[in-house]
């Protein structure tokens, strides 16, 4: 979702002009998304409740072969790699 900054302007004065309560919620410092006060309220009276942040999926593990740190003692010839 592709959000501009006129996109963002109209919504605000669409609401506006209804005379309702405006919330405004900024992402990287910039408005992105325009909610009424109720909705707004709804929508976060739902995710207290729901706590989507706990039911998201965990990172896969860095290394899935479960490598273990540490240096070489010695290189490997090639007689030794295939025998």
């Amino acid at each position: 979702m592709n959000v501009t900054a006129a996109s963002v302007t109209r919504r605000i004065l669409q609401r506006c002009g209804k005379a309702k309560a405006v919330v405004v919620v900024s992402r990287n410092g910039k408005p992105s998304r325009v909610y009424d006060l109720q909705t707004y309220l709804r929508r976060s009276e739902l995710t207290k409740r729901t706590k989507p942040w706990e039911s998201r999926r965990k990172p896969p593990p860095v290394n899935p072969l479960g490598s273990v740190k540490g240096r070489v003692l010695s290189s490997l010839s090639r007689r030794e790699i295939y025998d």
